[in-house]
Parts: structure tokens; C-alpha cells; sequence
């Protein structure tokens, strides 16, 4: 990552790069809070998301196949979904970014 220690950074799952967001935890609460999320997420969520998110707990997220890093993966609308726990989603991310830095 950057040389920004104290700021937070995302995982893209459109990409898998660690992306900067060029704010500390507070500003970074408060973005979430009060942000236009809609616009930052927009591309990342699927005609039914509303719907579909209220039927996971909060230690989930949604598994996307194929990923949407892939050329195959881009239309989210078309993509399988399936919630796992997020912690799951997080090792297979970084499992395949260090697969993919091998090659």
C-alpha cells in the first residue's frame, strides 16, 4: 500500500487493487454515513441489491460469479450471487491477487 499510514484504503472488487480513498477513519465513517454511496458504487450493484441485501446479516456480503474483475464478469446484472461470509470473500481476494502476482 502507500505511504499514508492512518488512511483507509479499499479493496475494488472490479479490480482487486488496493485503492487509496484519501481520508482517515473518521472522515471515512463519516463519508459512509452521510456520502453519496449511490455514486460511488454505482457500477457495483445490481437491479435487485435493495431487496436482495436485506435477507443477509451484516457478517456477509454477496459472492459474484464471475468475479466482476473479469471481462466475463462485467455485467452485475447478469452475474450469480450467492452471500457467504464476508471473511470467506476476503481470504479468496487475496488468495487470488498473490495467485495472480505469482504469474
Amino acid at each position: 500500500m502507500g505511504k499514508d499510514i492512518g488512511n483507509v484504503y479499499y479493496l475494488s472488487p472490479d479490480n482487486l487493487n488496493w485503492e487509496p480513498l484519501e481520508r482517515g477513519y473518521t472522515d471515512f465513517l463519516d463519508f459512509c454515513l452521510n456520502g453519496d454511496l449511490s455514486k460511488y458504487y454505482e457500477g457495483l450493484r445490481w437491479n435487485t441489491w435493495k431487496n436482495d441485501v436485506k435477507n443477509i446479516p451484516g457478517t456477509s456480503a454477496f459472492h459474484i460469479i464471475p468475479p466482476l474483475w473479469t471481462k466475463e464478469g462485467k455485467d452485475i446484472n447478469k452475474d450469480s450471487r450467492k452471500a457467504v461470509p464476508i471473511q470467506e470473500l476476503y481470504d479468496l481476494a487475496i488468495d487470488t491477487i498473490t495467485q495472480l502476482s505469482k504469474q
